[in-house]
């Protein structure tokens, strides 16, 4: 007798993937990590899980929220110099910080790549596979109701001529009690048997039917149910390519202007496009990029607690405890077939299906029966079977033979029902959909969204707060002309440093006045005592280091009064 458990597949052990322990380690602080307990009837059950799996996104927000209270304490106090946006004006920390936001840069592009080829292919692969394996069983479906439609109708017809043979069989030969001696065949005996026969299949059509057409509804409302969330999630290519493309474009404009302020190139209509377009986009898609790390962080964790549910860590025991806490019937049809399908069919003497193999044999017998009958009132002849018993045979012999076909139809119908329901065609449906869509692709997918948007938001905090790095330097030019300073706040060229000596500083920080007479002639760096007089100067009289630069060069005064017109103003990025 043919079983749905004939040829059963090799069992496919379930295999955590890293990314699960991962997520299902974050901290719950004493709320449990029982998924099932979300689809509880009890509500604490369900606040207590829902507010250990609330951590990480309230972790996440709260990141975000002392960052933008940094930010707001930096603008606010114009003294945080490039921290409140304001022009740098030491060139070696600006090209520190250029650095760093190089690199925040760099990092921002290099995740926005990953969250597309590891995130989102990871989750379109999901969807993929839930979708193939979603229309697998809405065709199966499809297929079990049309073959329980035909068991129903040809049932029905056949429970009237049951009916019928019943009662014209139940007295067979009212006129001949030694009907087998006068025909040499026990007619009497091969009826009774068919009629036995024919109330056992009477019993499948009443009730075991309605049970396998109920379970075919319900399987039609899921993939119906299925195929609406999936239209709903689904990302195609080219949406990946409106991820993709901005969150690329806005750094690397950014970027560009960096490296312009590091090499002292400026574009009036580039910078203004930096300050009023790129910045405030940058800004949007931080926060965006926060508030989408806050929320997929939650469903991360909550997709890696359905994988490892109960004690042996498995989206199996996670499923039945939601059925248990769903409060379905263990004897229903569609649970008990759950149930098997996910152990793998290796359960088989709690197969749901059982009665259709059962009544698949009876039928057989009953065909066999039947068709006996059919074959006997064949060769004994309807008419010699009316003169015999003094009844008419004709109408008896013609549902016979009713009979027996639809007894072939009945058993054909069978038969495709168990082909149908073999467990080497629906327990992968379950492995594909669960062990690979639900945890192996879904887990990585959003476990590397999560992630990337998570360091996307910080790099993006970081390239706010050093937003002062694509504007030029405060006093670049005048730093480069101006190596020192002298007393009373006045510049001195580099010439002019380079004819002080060790003794010249330290009398210049005293107060004193330089003479000739403090420089030996073994020590003078001077070549004469020309030079030197020219070289002394008093604090008093500032303007001397003008005249004697003048000395040197007769366009010093000049030069130095453009420069420091010349000067660019404090700018300030907002």
């Amino acid at each position: 007798m043919s079983t749905i458990t004939n040829s059963t597949p090799s069992f496919v052990p379930y295999s955590e993937v890293s990314a699960t322990s991962t997520m299902r380690a974050v901290p719950r602080f004493g709320h449990s990590s029982d998924f099932s307990q979300l689809f509880s009837n009890n509500q604490e059950d369900v606040t207590d899980y829902a507010m250990g799996l609330l951590f990480i996104g309230a972790f996440v927000c709260g990141i975000f929220l002392v960052w933008l209270i940094l930010l707001s304490v930096f603008k606010c106090l114009p003294s945080f110099g490039f921290l409140a946006g304001r022009q740098f004006t030491n060139v070696p920390r600006a090209q520190r910080v250029r650095i760093v936001f190089g690199t925040s840069a760099t990092l921002w592009i290099v995740f926005t790549i990953l969250l597309v080829t590891e995130g989102i292919t990871n989750l379109q692969d999901t969807v993929t596979t839930i979708s193939n394996t979603n229309q697998e069983i809405s065709s199966i479906a499809v297929e079990a109701d049309r073959i329980a439609a035909s068991l129903q109708d040809v049932g029905v017809l056949s429970r009237g001529i049951r009916d019928t043979l019943v009662q014209n069989l139940g007295n067979f030969c009212p006129d001949n009690t030694n009907l087998e001696e006068l025909t040499g065949v026990n007619v009497e005996q091969e009826a009774q048997g068919a009629v036995e026969l024919l109330e056992i299949l009477d019993d499948f059509v009443t009730t075991d039917l309605k049970e396998v057409q109920d379970g075919v509804e319900n399987a039609h409302d899921v993939t119906k149910q299925v195929d609406n969330g999936i239209d709903t999630i689904a990302i195609s290519d080219w949406q990946s390519l409106i991820i993709l493309i901005p969150w690329i474009l806005v750094p690397s404009f950014l970027l560009v202007g960096v490296l312009m302020a590091w090499c002292s190139v400026s574009n009036d209509i580039y910078d203004c496009l930096l300050q009023w377009f790129f910045l405030p986009l940058l800004v949007i898609m931080t926060i965006a990029s926060f508030v989408l790390a806050s929320v997929i962080s939650v469903a991360a964790v909550g997709n890696a607690d359905f994988c490892s549910g109960g004690t042996d860590q498995s989206p199996d025991q996670t499923v039945f405890n939601i059925l248990a806490a769903q409060g379905y019937d263990p004897n229903d049809m569609l649970i008990r077939a759950v149930t098997f399908y996910i152990n793998q069919c290796m359960e088989t003497e709690n197969d749901p299906f059982g009665f259709i193999a059962t009544y698949l044999g009876q039928i057989d017998d009953a065909e066999v029966q039947v068709g006996d009958l059919d074959t006997t009132i064949a060769q004994v002849g309807a008419s010699r079977l009316t003169m015999l018993c003094g009844r008419d045979f004709t109408e008896i012999a013609g549902l016979t033979s009713k009979m027996v076909f639809n007894l072939d139809v009945l058993q054909s119908n069978a038969g495709d029902t168990l082909d149908l329901l073999r467990c080497e065609n629906l327990v992968p449906l379950y492995t594909s959909t669960v062990y690979d869509g639900t945890c192996t692709y879904s887990v990585r997918g959003i476990t590397w969204t999560f992630s990337a948007f998570l360091v996307i938001a910080c790099m993006g905090m970081f390239m706010i707060m050093f937003r002062s790095s694509y504007l030029g330097n405060a006093a670049e030019d005048v730093d480069d002309l101006f190596k020192g300073s002298a007393t009373m706040g006045e510049p001195v060229g580099d010439y002019a440093q380079e004819e002080y000596g060790e003794d010249d500083q330290q009398q210049q920080q005293q107060g004193g006045v330089f003479y000739s007479s403090n420089t030996s002639a073994n020590s003078s760096p001077y070549e004469n005592e020309e030079d030197t007089e020219q070289a002394s100067f008093a604090h008093a009289d500032p303007s001397m280091e003008m005249s004697y630069a003048e000395s040197y060069d007769q366009d010093y005064e000049n030069t130095v009064n453009k420069s420091i017109a010349n000067a660019p103003p404090a700018h300030q990025a907002y």
